[in-house]
């Protein structure tokens, strides 16, 4: 019974470590580099705030695919088209061409989603 006991802590602790390393491997960076990695990008779309304008926007963000209108667009993380946000801007003046000058007025927390394109 003992003997049965020790492989099969044997066996769990060697799948433990082997799953570590096929999550990790070469590639891929560490659990604690990718947390650290996500934790940065939420600051940053943290500073982006109401009063801000467009151009501020454009600094991390890029415009999504498909449809939109000047006041209301999904933008994508430059470093990666997953993380996006819904902004809500107020254009800036007359017109329906977009300008760097128009003004947040709303932005969604981030949220995960596959990119859309047209």
């Amino acid at each position: 019974m003992a003997r049965g006991s020790r492989i099969l802590l044997f066996v769990i602790i060697a799948s433990s470590v082997l799953g570590q390393q096929a999550a990790s491997g070469p590639c891929m960076p560490s659990k604690n580099e990718r947390t650290q990695w996500v934790d940065s990008v939420l600051r940053l779309v943290g500073t982006l705030k109401p009063g801000m304008t467009r151009k501020d926007l454009s600094k991390l963000f890029t415009e999504e695919g498909g449809l939109s209108i000047r006041t209301q667009r999904t933008y994508v993380y430059r470093q990666c088209p997953h993380i996006k946000v819904d902004v809500t801007l107020a254009p800036a003046s007359a017109g329906i061409n977009e300008m760097p000058e128009d003004v947040i007025v709303k932005i969604s927390r981030p949220y995960l989603q596959y990119t859309i394109s047209d």
